[in-house]
């Protein structure tokens, strides 16, 4: 489905400033000759400007005629700056072009020719086109082509540039001066030729400027022989390419017609000729095919004269043009040639082809034609157009089901010819009945095929038919057929799936209105079924259709398209828009539409096909729900008789498989149509009992969601796994302000769901995500009823749950699932605690409810989330903590206790350096800002096991980021300090976590490879010089050997491997570090001693003493695979060596 999301209206370019904020940036940036040459911040800071550019040009796309009042402006400061840069290099001044001139600018001109078309923003206005710049050009494109590597947009640039350049009203041969005679024109074609046979945007641009420069009369002399060049190249070896190039200049060329000399027109035959001798490699291609239709069309069209009719004041009139004989003449002054009549049965031809830019080419073309032939014979066109129609349909009488997937293209083509032929005014009155009725059941042509349908465009080009009747044709020929097109239009515009064709229709109705003012309450449906709202799905159907449903004379039409059509849609996104629709529609007039509408759903559900059943249910589910939102009568009855359907159908049709769209309406029915009378109900083939029961053990989360609307009071002991989820989602939704008498019991199976100490802990992990979600849902459902319904100690214990949640690792077969605990214990916890303290003048006291020890510990939690290695789970962590820095000032004692501890710390790098253009799962953005909030002594401890954690994982987009920022940290911090946070504090946390987690290789191995970083960094120097520094350094060192001869973990000893080689290198513990080589090196895993081997090598090459050679050779000689007992000498010999140069420990 196409998108139809919500976007602002425009009204002009609002973000001009910004735009030229942006350029100016650009235009100004000083950079060194050398792009990439090491510190050039200007360089890396252009990037995300051009990015800004492209965004904000982006978002002009639909509206880009916007862009015209300020085009000039646009283009002009950067297209100066490319030529100041396009100057120097066409004389050779410098080797080393700038990007800001010759990359940069040259991608934001084509940025905006992209956004606004090449045909605007390419104008003389915008581009400078002087005899100055000829030469410029020129230079500039024959020094692209010496460097291919230069980007595609500057040469396709350049291309636009000479383009223009070659329209000056001067002959060229008066710049031929230095060159010689007729230089210039070859140099010009040499460079269109150049680039003619490019498959990118380059071949477009020379075309053009190939086209204008053999129009001109200087150069008209070279066009058949380029012409014939190309053709005996096609007859060597048909290229595409080739013949793709040659077709757009020709096409170019003829466009206007003015450039065409007699010899002309064989040749480019001939050429059409020997494409089409080339079926498969040419004809088959579809840009050859569509270029080779426009230059067909328009060698037909240098053959006949100008228009015989054109449109004025929506009557056909003849064309008069005192300068131009051929355009009087009258329909007996000329006989239609048999060439013209051949390119029409082509162009006929090409109507019916696969592609359809052939088929739109072919349908503009014959238009073209028929406007400058007789009206009887045009008259003849378009009764070939109309035949189209019924080379698959049979003269009209198969429906559009039985229509074959193959007519798509056909109608398509078909239907295009007419929109073009009706814009130009070539439809009489006399054949307006016939073209109206083949155009209404196109506008309603949609074949299933597969797991989709066919057919939009032909749907999207019938609007533009009845678009372009509405500008050709005068309201007494329309006013006929007024009602039945209103009716159509307004309902394709309200319930087509494709948001381009609800605008379209919705163009046609508005341009039929404005003009010609036939059609029933049109100004009012414009106002409410206008352009930008039918562009939104959910506003056409819940909208615009119950106010445009207010007029009788389209209501039954658009309720009949709805059970017709859209309730028997094949898309499920479909069914349930429509049966919204219904509903509001029924709301009109719920007492009359209701019943009627609700047997017609009652008739849907009865059909053998799935897609009819859940159309019919989910109807009736809905107009159950608006009888029971309704105030102003009872309808129990009717609600009854609603739900009384769901007992007809048989088990099998709720569990059969793939059954869960129709299990899904079910639960909605019974959700909008359950009463005291409906669960009394007996004799049922199928109990409501039985559909929740299914829907609650089903696997898909939707259906478990509409059984949790369905039956929020439903519980189930000893559930299945799918029913624990069911049961956990239910309780989250119900209305505890109506029974508050379950909270605690709601809360409490929740709690024990989570705790792993309690006998109802559920192992299923989507159960334990269900149940935090559900909390906090609980929480604020209660509002401010929070102090009498919820106890000061399950408040405690709530908290107590969401911390615990954090530190869930829980992984299987598809992962760390226990992310998805930890995000949504994040939510939770920070949702509770908005409410907590937006309610707190009805708590007292609140830290009875909210002890500030556990908002710290929940801080510190999502702190540590912030800074751990998934990317998904930190952007969760970082907007948390955002909401919490939002939360209002308490008006409690002491309402520090409830704020985030350095708020302005935080504040500062959350929010007021934040970027919306990135993401707080990038962990380059993320890492440098959090390990700022390491300074803050309560959330240290937290927030340093996140980044140990994420040190340690295997991802580089985590690990990396993190190392360096805590690397860059330690370095900014002194050695030592009592009174501040200093690099011994920090190797003391991190030693802490060592110690408590030293029987975890999840986190003791991550703190291992943390101070190897920090080793590798030069950090661990720092403090060798100190006492305690050394101190702490042998704790490090004894802590990373301890039992490390009886570990069975590889990863675990080699990191602890290469923590100690890395030490030796210090010299005030190196003796104690090289004293524990032979470990490493005579170790029962050869993969350690290898590596160690490896580390040991390295750090000795970097030490500033020299070790004697014999270690050298003793490393890189022995065979560290071999049994350990033969290693044992060599390792000794090498601890012995290196204990020689190792300075012993103060």
């Amino acid at each position: 489905m196409a998108d139809d999301s919500d976007k602002a209206r425009l009204t002009n370019f609002t973000k001009f400033d910004l735009y030229m904020e942006c350029l100016d940036r650009l235009v100004v940036m000083d950079l060194v000759d050398s792009p990439l040459a090491d510190g050039n911040e200007s360089w890396k800071e252009g990037y995300p400007i051009r990015t800004k550019i492209n965004v904000i040009l982006q978002g002009m796309q639909e509206q880009s005629y916007l862009l015209d009042p300020y085009l000039e402006r646009m283009l002009g400061p950067a297209f100066a700056t490319f030529r100041a840069g396009a100057v120097q290099d066409a004389k050779g001044l410098r080797k080393n072009p700038r990007p800001n001139d010759q990359e940069w600018m040259p991608e934001v001109i084509y940025q905006v020719i992209k956004t606004r078309g090449a045909k605007t923003a390419s104008e003389g206005r915008y581009f400078p086109h002087t005899i100055d710049d000829l030469d410029i050009a020129l230079g500039t494109l024959q020094a692209a082509s010496k460097h291919p590597t230069w980007h595609w947009e500057r040469r396709y640039v350049v291309l636009l540039w000479l383009s223009l350049i070659v329209m000056i009203p001067f002959d060229l041969a008066q710049f031929d001066t230095e060159r010689g005679s007729g230089t210039t024109v070859a140099a010009l074609e040499d460079a269109g030729r150049q680039y003619l046979t490019k498959a990118g945007l380059e071949r477009d641009a020379a075309a053009l400027l190939l086209a204008r420069l053999y129009a001109r009369k200087d150069c008209r002399g070279k066009v058949i022989s380029f012409t014939q060049e190309a053709i005996a190249s096609l007859q060597r070896a048909p290229d595409p390419f080739v013949a793709l190039g040659t077709l757009q200049v020709l096409s170019e060329l003829t466009k206007s017609g003015g450039s065409l000399e007699p010899g002309h027109l064989p040749v480019f035959r001939d050429l059409i000729s020997v494409i089409n001798s080339n079926f498969e490699k040419l004809t088959q291609n579809t840009l050859v095919q569509k270029w080779k239709v426009k230059l067909t069309a328009r060698l037909a069209m240098s053959e006949l004269p100008g228009r015989t009719n054109y449109i004025q004041k929506k009557r056909l009139v003849p064309y008069k043009d005192e300068g131009n004989t051929l355009a009087a003449h009258s329909v007996s002054d000329f006989d239609v040639s048999e060439t013209v009549e051949q390119t029409i049965e082509e162009l006929l031809n090409a109507l019916q082809d696969r592609d359809t830019t052939v088929r739109w080419s072919a349908a503009k073309g014959l238009a073209r034609i028929a406007e400058r032939l007789p009206s009887d014979y045009s008259s003849q066109i378009l009764q070939s157009v109309i035949g189209l129609y019924e080379i698959h349909s049979e003269g009209g009488a198969l429906s559009m089901e039985d229509l074959p997937a193959a007519s798509e293209g056909t109608w398509h083509g078909a239907t295009l010819a007419c929109a073009e032929l009706a814009r130009r005014g070539l439809v009489p009155a006399e054949d307006l009945p016939t073209v109206l009725e083949w155009m209404k059941k196109a506008l309603s042509y949609d074949i299933r095929k597969g797991a989709h349908s066919i057919g939009s465009n032909v749907r999207d080009a019938t609007a533009y038919v009845l678009w372009s009747m509405a500008r050709a044709q005068d309201a007494a020929s329309i006013r006929p057929f007024a009602l039945d097109l209103a009716r159509r239009l307004v309902t394709t515009s309200l319930f087509d799936r494709e948001v381009q064709i609800r605008r379209a229709a919705s163009a046609a109705f508005q341009e039929n209105v404005g003009r010609m003012v036939p059609f029933p309450h049109g100004i009012d449906i414009i106002g409410k079924a206008d352009f930008f709202t039918v562009s939104v799905m959910r506003n056409a159907f819940e909208q615009a259709a119950p106010q445009v449903a207010r007029h009788p004379e389209y209501r039954e039409f658009l309720l009949n398209h709805l059970f017709d059509t859209t309730l028997r849609h094949w898309d499920p996104m479909m069914r349930k828009a429509g049966a919204v629709a219904v509903r509001r529609i029924c709301e009109v007039d719920l007492a009359t539409l209701g019943p009627s509408q609700t047997a017609r759903a009652v008739a849907l559900t009865a059909s053998v096909e799935s897609e009819e059943i859940h159309g019919g249910l989910l109807t009736l589910a809905e107009i159950a729900m608006a009888y029971k939102q309704s105030e102003q009568q009872d309808y129990e009855a009717a609600r009854l008789q609603a739900f009384k359907i769901l007992s007809s159908f048989p088990p099998v049709t709720f569990s059969k498989y793939r059954n869960e769209l129709i299990l899904e309406a079910a639960c909605k029915l019974i959700s909008g149509s359950i009463s005291t009378q409906a669960l009394d109900l007996k004799g049922a083939k199928t109990t409501w009992q039985d559909i929740i029961r299914l829907a609650m053990n089903h696997r898909e989360v939707s259906v478990q969601q509409a059984a949790a609307e369905a039956m929020r009071s439903m519980k189930f002991p000893k559930a299945s796994p799918l029913a624990q989820q069911s049961i956990a989602r239910t309780l989250g939704v119900i209305a505890y302000q109506s029974h508050s008498h379950g909270v605690v019991k709601a809360l409490d199976c929740l709690l024990n769901a989570v705790d792993k100490k309690s006998q109802g802990f559920s192992s299923n992990i989507e159960t334990r995500q269900n149940a935090y979600d559900a909390l906090p849902k609980i929480v604020i459902e209660l509002g401010n009823s929070l102090q009498s319904d919820l106890r000061p100690a399950l408040s405690v214990r709530l908290f107590e749950s969401f911390i615990a949640g954090l530190d869930d690792y829980t992984t299987d077969q598809r992962g760390d699932v226990g992310s998805w605990l930890r995000m949504s214990s994040i939510r939770g916890a920070v949702s509770t605690i908005q409410q907590f303290l937006c309610t707190e003048q009805d708590i007292h006291p609140l830290d009875a409810w909210l002890p500030s020890s556990l908002y710290d510990d929940t801080v510190t939690g999502i702190l540590k989330q912030a800074s751990e290695r998934l990317d998904n789970v930190r952007q969760v962590a970082v907007n948390a903590l955002v909401r919490l820095l939002h939360c209002e000032t308490l008006s409690v004692e002491n309402p520090e206790r409830w704020k985030l501890q350095g708020e302005d710390v935080i504040r500062h790098e959350l929010i007021e350096l934040a970027d919306p253009m990135r993401s707080w799962g990038d962990g380059s953005w993320t890492f440098p800002k959090l390990v700022k909030f390491l300074a803050i002594e309560k959330y240290r401890q937290g927030l340093l096991l996140g980044f140990v954690m994420s040190i340690g994982s295997r991802g580089e987009g985590a690990a990396h980021p993190a190392s360096t920022s805590l690397v860059n940290f330690a370095a900014a911090l002194p050695a030592t300090s009592e009174s501040s946070f200093s690099v011994l504090s920090l190797l003391k946390d991190i030693l802490k976590i060592t110690q408590d987690n030293a029987t975890s290789n999840n986190i003791f191995i991550p703190t291992i490879q943390t101070f190897t970083v920090l080793l590798e960094g030069r950090i661990l120097d720092r403090v060798a010089s100190n006492a305690t520094g050394v101190e702490v350094l042998c704790t490090i060192l004894a802590c990373t050997i301890r039992n490390i001869e009886n570990a069975k973990s590889a990863q675990r000893v080699m990191a602890a491997a290469k923590l100690v080689t890395g030490l030796a290198a210090i010299p005030a513990i190196s003796a104690e570090a090289v004293q524990r080589l032979p470990t490493f090196l005579c170790h029962k895993f050869p993969k350690v001693r290898t590596s160690t081997a490896e580390e040991l090598y390295l750090v000795i090459q970097g030490l500033e003493t020299d070790v004697e050679e014999e270690v050298e050779e003793l490393l890189l000689e022995t065979t560290w695979n071999a049994d350990v007992e033969e290693l044992r000498e060599p390792a000794e010999k090498i601890m012995k060596s290196l204990k020689a140069y190792a300075a012993p420990s103060t």
